[in-house]
């Protein structure tokens, strides 16, 4: 068994022995509590980015949505001028008539 003076501070003035000398913790639970952190950090990070993938997926889903009903408006008010000319044109005719 070890004496109570290998555990103390040899340039201390008191004897009084270092706590992590009698409790000691394995190095490798500090690195493990440090992964842990970093990894739910990452978790973190691969969750935002997850969420911003998909909030650009619906946008750029939202805008092609958006340019095929604007081309169907245009569309629809193409139809509604030549539908305006015909009347026009007819109405003309039924006056030389």
């Amino acid at each position: 068994m070890p004496s109570f003076q290998s555990f103390t501070n040899p340039g201390a003035t008191n004897s009084r022995p270092f706590i992590k000398d009698l409790c000691p913790r394995p190095e490798s639970s500090l690195l493990k509590m440090m992964n842990a952190n970093v990894y739910a950090v990452d978790t973190k990070n691969q969750v935002a980015l997850e969420e911003k993938t998909r909030l650009t997926n619906d946008t750029l889903e939202l805008n092609t949505h958006l340019k095929v009903s604007l081309h169907f408006v245009i569309f629809l008010n193409d139809i509604q001028l030549i539908e305006i000319a015909s009347l026009q044109e007819q109405m003309q005719l039924r006056k030389t008539i």
